[in-house]
């Protein structure tokens, strides 16, 4: 039948299965919510949407996933709280970019400042220079904008490897500022790695 002849439309269900889970659930992100997820964070995503289903013994709505794509990704609670960024001026004969960090660690704000060839490298390196902080490295990263006007929100996807764990987790963030928003997907990540890092 058509969809449309019961109210729905086609994209609005994803028909988890162990062949389709991934696959589906990266489609329906991109046409429903237009969050163009690297493929890299796709086993991921598959995996949490087909324990969702699993749990549900059924279907999931786009609003259901894009709430495990939220809760997962981009609204990650942790010790880790990005509360402002700025951009410092550059020390005179550098070509480096220094940045400030607003942040609160384990419930204790603290500013921090980095150096680096760019506003998310600077933002990186400030943050491993915390000792509260585990050590890691930015493997990924990856942009885009969320929508088509001027003022189009930007999207930003990164990978953090730790040195801990070794392994890689994946965070994205969500704002007007393409560096805001990257900073925002490693504060996520990092909130990720800590659930690990803390065992």
């Amino acid at each position: 039948i058509d969809p449309s002849d019961v109210g729905r439309k086609y994209e609005r269900l994803i028909r988890i299965n162990s062949q389709s889970g991934k696959g589906g659930a990266a489609y329906v992100l991109e046409n429903e919510f237009g969050y163009v997820v690297p493929k890299s964070m796709h086993p991921e995503i598959g995996d949490l949407v087909q324990a969702l289903a699993d749990s549900k013994q059924g279907e999931i709505v786009a609003d259901e996933l894009l709430k495990v794509f939220r809760d997962n990704f981009l609204d990650v609670k942790g010790p880790f709280v990005l509360e402002k960024m700025r951009v410092l001026p550059s020390v005179e004969g550098s070509d480096n970019v220094r940045a400030g960090l607003t942040v609160v660690i384990n419930g204790r704000r603290t500013e921090l400042e980095g150096e680096g060839n760019g506003p998310v490298s600077a933002a990186v390196h400030a943050l491993n220079s915390h000792g509260a902080v585990f050590d890691f490295v930015l493997e990924e990263f990856s942009e885009q904008a969320l929508g088509t006007t001027a003022d189009a929100t930007a999207v930003a996807y990164v990978g953090v490897r730790t040195a801990k764990s070794n392994r890689i987790y994946y965070g994205a963030g969500q704002d007007p500022n393409i560096d805001h928003a990257a900073v925002l997907a490693v504060f996520a990540a990092l909130n990720k790695a800590s659930r690990d890092i803390g065992k």
